[in-house]
């Protein structure tokens, strides 16, 4: 599986937007919102997990997209 950061995303974007914009990518494991620990609010990330052999696919059309007047972020997270 790889894991993909989501970035520059509105502090007001739910998991339930960002799992939206993963919708033609049907190998999805999980969707997540970064939230602070203290606050709960939205630190204007993601963090999406998907099978290895559509993380390219899903980097090359949503990094730079236009979502809300900003531009994505997107890129794996290396462990």
């Amino acid at each position: 599986m790889a894991k993909l950061y989501i970035g520059n995303l509105g502090n007001n974007f739910t998991d339930d937007q960002l799992a939206a914009l993963f919708l033609e990518s049907e190998k999805v494991a999980s969707v997540v919102i970064v939230k602070s620990n203290q606050t709960f609010a939205s630190l204007g990330c993601g963090i999406v997990e998907l099978d290895d052999d559509c993380a390219q696919g899903v980097i090359d059309r949503l990094n730079g997209k236009d979502v809300g007047g900003a531009k994505l972020t997107v890129s794996i997270i290396k462990v």
